[in-house]
């Protein structure tokens, strides 16, 4: 996960500052967007309110804290 991130920051050059990486949490498990949050991703987006809320009750609290999530689809 960390060299795709590094991959994506490479390819934005100068705009990575500018853009926002929202990662799509569909699919992901807890572990996958604790992993995610640790590398500097913190805007998650989930199609369903429910999901969202769920996932983030399990993550640990410190990492909680730091996402950011958004709703995508319909």
């Amino acid at each position: 996960m960390a060299a795709n991130l590094a991959n994506v920051r490479e390819l934005l050059g100068d705009y990575s500052q500018q853009t926002k990486l929202i990662a799509v949490s569909k699919n992901a498990s807890i572990e996958q967007i604790t992993e995610a949050c640790n590398l500097g991703v913190h805007d998650f987006a989930e199609s369903r309110i429910q999901d969202a809320l769920s996932k983030k009750s399990q993550m640990a609290p410190q990492i909680a804290l730091q996402t950011n999530w958004h709703f995508i689809g319909h």
